[in-house]
């Protein structure tokens, strides 16, 4: 996995969990809701998927 994200330019460490992260951050730009990701993530409860979110406190963005 690491190869595969020099290949793409990114910089630290890539893994499965930081590609959660990355995709509950990014998910609500495309449409994307809440309720979906949860499904996706296997979480019982939005708190949990929220906490993947890496931008949650700016205001300008959250989860809908």
């Amino acid at each position: 996995m690491q190869y595969l994200a020099r290949v793409a330019g990114t910089q630290g460490q890539i893994n499965p969990h930081s590609l959660r992260h990355t995709s509950t951050t990014t998910a609500p730009k495309t449409g994307i809701s809440l309720h979906v990701l949860q499904d996706n993530m296997s979480h019982t409860g939005s708190r949990t998927t929220h906490r993947y979110d890496r931008v949650r406190n700016n205001p300008a963005r959250t989860l809908a």
